[in-house]
């Protein structure tokens, strides 16, 4: 019994404060919305839907419980009373503000095309003086911004920054501009930086192309020279040739085979009828030809080697 005694006090308190909150809550529709509105302005957005809630068949009282949602982070009911109340009252007192509050709660749900042909709508409709068109200009770069249309979203910030200097939204404006210009600066590096990156694959695959064709031309002049000392009968000079580039002689590689191109044409390169001709030739004559590619062999080397190490 001792137990019982404690547990039946605090029903029976519970139940007195029951009656007493009932009796003290506003039960008329008026009171319901003026209440309300008293607590959506004091910041209680929970407490003002929940009493707003209770006189939500009159439209003023739709119109405020949209506001309390939307600012409560309940973008779907808010978007539910908003519409409802479209419907219900479309040409009432707060149908003018709906296209606006419509376009907040569709942007904060992500549905940025809708929520821009809303807040358009809206600002169309205010005359060019009006301060609630520097809001709506507001939200409409957000949601160019959220789109990815930077110059769009630019154009709505700066409009807000130009005609409402004292508008409350002057200063986001003003921020959201300059994170725009940050994002122009940053869009405009990465481009370069692609392309200097193309750029850089491209000259390495040309340089690599050109040190290729070169060693290749180096390894057929040595072969083309053995062969021909071979062909004489009588032993040569091997010329050793190993070139070493560096990556970043990309010109001096390009310049280096002009003047080579051109220098090389100075000196006599022999085709296959010359071995057909030191063979038919006497002893002096083929010491005279043979004593000509010798000099033809080493002046050709000379010239790799110059080359080679001005690449260097």
């Amino acid at each position: 019994m001792t137990l019982k005694k404690p547990f039946l006090f605090i029903v029976l308190s519970l139940a007195g404060l029951s009656t007493a909150f009932a009796q003290g809550r506003p039960t008329s529709q008026e009171e319901l919305i003026k209440t309300g509105v008293s607590f959506y302005s004091e910041g209680k957005y929970y407490e003002a839907a929940s009493i707003l809630q209770l006189a939500s068949s009159s439209p003023e009282a739709l119109y405020w419980l949209s506001l309390a949602e939307l600012s409560s982070g309940n973008f779907d009911k808010s978007l539910t009373h908003l519409e409802t109340l479209e419907k219900t009252d479309p040409n009432g007192r707060w149908s003018a503000e709906v296209p606006y509050h419509r376009g907040r709660c569709l942007y904060y749900l992500g549905r940025h095309e809708e929520a821009l042909a809303s807040l358009q709508g809206f600002a169309a409709s205010l005359p060019d003086s009006d301060p609630r068109k520097a809001s709506a200009w507001y939200w409409q770069g957000e949601s160019l911004l959220a789109l990815g249309r930077l110059d769009n979203a630019a154009d709505s910030f700066s409009a807000v920054i130009e005609n409402f200097p004292n508008s409350s939204k002057y200063e986001a404006s003003y921020y959201r501009l300059n994170i725009i210009n940050q994002k122009k600066i940053e869009a405009e590096l990465l481009a370069i930086l692609k392309w200097s990156h193309e750029e850089s694959l491209k000259s390495m695959e040309e340089y690599q192309e050109r040190e290729r064709n070169y060693e290749q031309a180096i390894a057929a002049y040595q072969k083309r020279i053995g062969e021909l000392l071979a062909a004489s009968g009588e032993p040569g000079t091997v010329i050793s040739v190993s070139p070493e580039t560096s990556g970043n002689q990309q010109q001096r590689i390009t310049d280096s085979e002009t003047d080579f191109t051109e220098g090389s044409t100075a000196v006599p390169i022999f085709n296959g009828g010359d071995v057909t001709e030191l063979r038919h030739l006497n002893d002096e004559e083929r010491a005279i030809k043979l004593q000509e590619l010798r000099a033809a062999a080493l002046e050709l080397s000379d010239i790799l080697k110059r080359k080679l190490n001005e690449v260097e």
